[in-house]
């Protein structure tokens, strides 16, 4: 919770509405990254994030900690937990990079890419280090998913080698490299949704 606890610092400092939302995420990365992508789409809809969370089947029960309001223009969903990656190819990877690399195609998927509203996912190992890489993890963010080639993206995922693509796509943007960090409590995401256009950097 600790890792958490931080991030809802940063959140609020950014005039953000923070949700700890879980910190037992459990399942197949790249499923999770999808649910995340569905979650945002339905925020794009005008829907509330709460009901999304719920039908997408990412929060079961009430929140660790709730915003002051779920349907906050600027939100800052906070989970914490360990998903797992089922290998399907010989690529490089790890459950961090995954998630994120499927929460890209399928927002893209979604047409997100053309949204008006602004939108990134970030997962991240606290050691910094996901799987057998030099990387923690990875984001995308509305510019991604308006930009990404769907087809490689996938060819990516398929082969399960999604550090070469995040260090390869946008020049390495999106790649999180922060070196050895000595904590290790959890893999932590934070979904950040905004209504106001171009709000999210």
């Amino acid at each position: 919770m600790t890792a958490l606890r931080a991030a809802e610092h940063a959140g609020l400092q950014h005039e953000f509405e923070v949700a700890i939302v879980r910190c037992d995420v459990t399942g197949h990365a790249a499923d999770i990254g999808r649910r995340f992508a569905q979650v945002a789409r339905a925020f794009a809809d005008g829907r509330c994030a709460l009901e999304a969370l719920r039908q997408a089947q990412l929060l079961k029960g009430d929140a660790i900690h709730s915003p002051t309001s779920w349907n906050s223009d600027r939100l800052c969903l906070l989970f914490g937990g360990e998903t797992t990656v089922e290998l399907t190819g010989d690529g490089v990877g790890g459950r961090n990079q995954e998630m994120v690399l499927a929460f890209l195609i399928e927002a893209a998927r979604l047409g997100l890419g053309e949204s008006t509203v602004d939108f990134a996912l970030l997962s991240a190992g606290t050691d910094g280090q996901d799987g057998p890489t030099d990387s923690a993890g990875a984001f995308a963010d509305r510019h991604a998913v308006g930009t990404v080639d769907q087809q490689d993206a996938q060819r990516c995922l398929q082969n399960n080698d999604s550090y070469s693509f995040w260090k390869a796509f946008d020049n390495g943007r999106c790649h999180l490299l922060i070196g050895h960090t000595g904590t290790n409590v959890m893999d932590v995401q934070g979904l950040l949704l905004s209504r106001r256009s171009a709000d999210i950097e």
